[in-house]
């Protein structure tokens, strides 16, 4: 995520990047966020951070002093998401849980180390939550995020099976030349596009429905397969926008195609929870998880 960052043209000045939480550590400890930042982010990012003062002797007057550097409302916050269902360094069973009238604290021991974090109500307040989510050990813990906050998730470049409402594939490997077709509904979620283009080189699958009912297409393809649809998983409503084609900044469709995911994933689903969010699916993302939290807001 980082890495990626560092290659658009950002006008850093015009940034505050805030640490979500940070490990109780030497400074350039490897174990600490601050040593990822610096290393991930461009050099001219460096007089944008803000580092966490978890090397102070009194933590709690460090905390003190961190949260009140702190605007109202952060633009975004960066987070993960933890096997055991933790985010920031919020872990379960920790006091810091309870903790309302404070911006930051800090927390016990958790995997050999305290942690300096912001609390519930200082993410609550932030103007949009960016999830990150990897690992298939972290699958259960999303899932019940998004059945408790009524978060949308965006499956890139999925292999169909019917945990995501898709038939095994009937065609795996270079879509390239293959048309992509709107649907009605397609054409609603990405209202910027006319009619079907076809993809210029993107390895991926064909696959249909397991059940039409559950799986809404959006991007049609060649014998009724969907490249593009919306699973609503029938045992708890969690939503789920599916793509089968891989994607990167270079290629066409994702280029077409990403404005109207996000668009959509950043939208919570209806009677939810007032919270926006975007979920990333575990099996897709390798960039680093929750040791890198960040939030930031702009001057």
């Amino acid at each position: 995520m980082f890495d990626l960052l560092g290659e658009h043209e950002v006008d850093w000045e015009r940034v505050e990047v805030f640490q979500v939480d940070e490990r109780v550590a030497p400074d350039r400890d490897p174990d600490r966020n601050l040593t990822l930042l610096q290393r991930s982010l461009p050099d001219e990012a460096a007089g944008s951070i803000r580092p966490m003062p978890v090397t102070d002797d009194d933590l709690d007057a460090a905390a003190a002093r961190y949260a009140a550097q702190l605007p109202e409302a952060l633009d975004l916050i960066h987070l993960g998401l933890g096997p055991d269902g933790h985010t920031a360094s919020l872990v379960p069973g920790d006091p810091v849980l309870e903790v309302v009238d404070r911006a930051v604290a800090v927390t016990g021991e958790y995997q050999g180390r305290r942690r300096m974090t912001l609390t519930y109500p200082a993410l609550a307040a932030a103007r949009l939550i960016l999830w990150l989510v990897t690992g298939d050990e972290k699958r259960e813990a999303l899932a019940k995020l998004e059945r408790t906050f009524g978060v949308r998730q965006l499956s890139d470049n999925t292999f169909p099976s019917a945990s995501v409402g898709l038939n095994a594939p009937t065609h795996s490997g270079d879509q390239g030349g293959s048309a992509a077709t709107l649907t009605a509904s397609g054409k609603q979620a990405f209202p910027y596009l006319k009619g079907s283009f076809t993809f210029d080189d993107a390895w991926g699958y064909r696959a249909t429905a397991v059940n039409p009912a559950d799986f809404e297409t959006l991007l049609s393809g060649p014998g009724g397969s969907s490249y593009v649809g919306v699973y609503t998983h029938p045992e708890d409503g969690r939503e789920e926008m599916v793509m089968t084609v891989d994607s990167n900044q270079w290629q066409r469709h994702n280029q077409l195609l990403r404005h109207g995911m996000l668009n959509w994933v950043t939208r919570k689903k209806a009677g939810s929870t007032p919270t926006t969010v975007m979920s990333v699916p575990c099996s897709v993302v390798t960039t680093p998880s929750w040791r890198g939290s960040m939030s930031w807001r702009a001057r």
